[in-house]
């Protein structure tokens, strides 16, 4: 595999031509559980060849699906890409996929005890963690926190809202770096 920087995300250049490859890991059925309602792990690779895993744990998943990135993870990807990481991972505090925010539901229903399950075990594979949940992550946020750093993982934030929550990478610019959240 050779570097690939001029492709769109998920694409990756070998020798025999462009595919696409994208992995959602779930212990059910389907690619999302409780009707798609939810998802826990989304992997993308660089098209970098090498197996660093820069691992983004944000508020709650959108429309990003194995074939197709969310404007969110498209950013994150190209930083993954630029900070020369082989793939892309994503969690998020709350596995209830919604495009609004607003419309996600109370942590009763919006977390489920496989969604930490899979917090624990990507940041456990990977070699930077990156926290980016904003304002959304609350209380969520702080107990995700805790338990990365209780697995004795370092973790990372591009910018601190005025709350100190680690912001969101949507419109961060691109020329920023991960920093140890203190």
């Amino acid at each position: 595999m050779v570097q690939n920087r001029g492709q769109k995300p998920g694409r990756l250049r070998t020798s025999s031509g462009v595919f696409s490859r994208c992995e959602l890991h779930s212990p059910c059925s389907g690619p999302y559980c409780e009707g798609r309602r939810h998802r826990f792990l989304l992997r993308w690779p660089t098209g970098l060849d090498n197996d660093r895993i820069a691992l983004g744990c944000f508020a709650n998943p959108s429309t990003a699906t194995p074939l197709q990135l969310d404007p969110t993870l498209k950013r994150w990807f190209r930083y993954c890409q630029d900070w020369g990481f082989g793939w892309s991972w994503t969690v998020n505090v709350r596995s209830w996929r919604a495009t609004d925010p607003s419309s996600v539901p109370d942590d009763a229903v919006a977390v489920t005890k496989r969604n930490d399950k899979w917090i624990r075990q990507a940041a456990q594979l990977a070699d930077l963690v990156v926290c980016g949940w904003g304002k959304l992550g609350g209380e969520r946020g702080v107990e995700v926190l805790d338990m990365l750093r209780a697995q004795g993982r370092v973790v990372h934030a591009l910018r601190l809202n005025k709350d100190k929550s680690p912001a969101h990478p949507l419109y961060l610019p691109a020329s920023c770096k991960p920093f140890v959240i203190r």
